[in-house]
């Protein structure tokens, strides 16, 4: 068994009495992964803790090093972790955890930045879907399945995520040092960056949305099976047709199966779908506005700024004589030039 602790890297670094609040995730090979997500401050007594913030999990507190706490106490408010910090020392130290490894190497705590919270966001959204969301009754079984499918979907990615990081880092540095004079191409460069954050909720809606449509087409053709009809493929309609008992026995059974789990996939869709949507709609936002100043006259303004509009009263033209003619040859034709000269009076 191993413990991955996922803590900020400004909490690192907190130098007041805290609490600590999160998610506790237990894998198949395990790991017991603490994540902690928001801290709030905490004024110590003899009185229960506030557990709950929201719909995250009190995990527990950083305290004064001089607090000198024992095991009781960390049981008595239901501590999965403590630290504490003193004047000498500039980050915070782990000193109880409410299950511990073996061996001291299998505890690991991991540092990250709040770049991290749209991740944290979806966690909170498949925290809601879990259970009955708005009083919906969700099909436990497939409810779990889901979850389990996206939590294992966001884990993935925000392993790629920190493993791409520093290049990524690097390469956005370079073309931003690039485009630094370019507002448009400094915009497109977001829009890029909201694509890769959310190219999982992208799967996510892919998923639920080929899920649905299964579901959707295979009761059509069901609920044409338990009425007694099909559809004849060569006359294009649709007739009746005597089934067997056996087959309408599992038409009847897979028709009810798949309507009972129709909801719930349901649910899953509309809110990917409406996430998905609101993803589209921001990046339409941001390329409307980098076309529409692509095409904005913001020099001319500029220049009407600095210089301001000067009004003409009267315009002059002179013919600009020469000692000889000029013209030009087109088509072995000679073309006679005049030249103007416009004053302003």
């Amino acid at each position: 068994m191993s413990i991955k602790i996922y803590l900020p890297l400004n909490y690192y670094y907190i130098k007041k009495p805290t609490n600590l609040y999160g998610q506790v995730q237990i894998n198949e090979d395990n790991v017991v992964s603490y994540y902690v997500l928001e801290a709030s401050d905490l004024e110590f007594s003899d009185k229960a803790i506030n557990h709950e913030k929201g719909n995250l999990r009190f995990l527990g507190s950083i305290l004064n090093e001089d607090f000198n706490a024992d095991q009781n106490q960390f049981l008595k408010f239901n501590m999965r972790l403590c630290f504490t910090y003193n004047s000498s020392q500039a980050n915070i130290t782990l000193v109880y955890l409410g299950i511990t490894p073996e061996y001291l190497k299998h505890i690991k705590v991991i540092l990250y930045d709040k770049q991290m919270y749209v991740i944290d966001e979806l966690y909170g959204l498949l925290k809601v879907l879990e259970g009955s969301p708005i009083g919906l009754k969700l099909n436990i079984h497939l409810n779990n399945f889901f979850l389990d499918c996206f939590k294992y979907h966001i884990e993935l990615w925000s392993t790629f995520l920190d493993f791409i990081e520093p290049l990524v880092r690097q390469v956005f540095l370079a073309i931003g040092m690039i485009g630094c004079l370019g507002f448009t191409f400094q915009i497109a460069l977001l829009v890029d960056l909201i694509s890769v954050i959310g190219l999982h909720s992208h799967c996510f809606y892919i998923y639920t949305k080929v899920l649905y449509n299964v579901e959707r087409r295979g009761l059509s053709v069901l609920w044409q099976v338990v009425r007694g009809n099909r559809y004849n493929i060569l006359k294009g309609r649709t007739e009746s047709h005597n089934y067997m008992n056996r087959q309408l026995y599992l038409a009847t059974i897979f028709f009810s199966a798949i309507l009972f789990l129709l909801p719930t996939t349901l649910v899953y869709y509309i809110v990917f779908a409406a996430l998905k949507a609101l993803t589209f709609a921001t990046l339409s936002v941001f390329d409307f506005l980098r076309r529409k100043l692509m095409y904005l006259p913001i020099e001319v303004c500029i220049k009407r700024l600095l210089r301001g509009c000067h009004e003409i009263n009267c315009i002059q033209i002179k013919d600009v004589s020469h000692h000889e003619r000029a013209f030009l040859m087109h088509k072995q034709q000679k073309i006679n030039v005049t030249v103007y000269k416009i004053t302003t009076l």
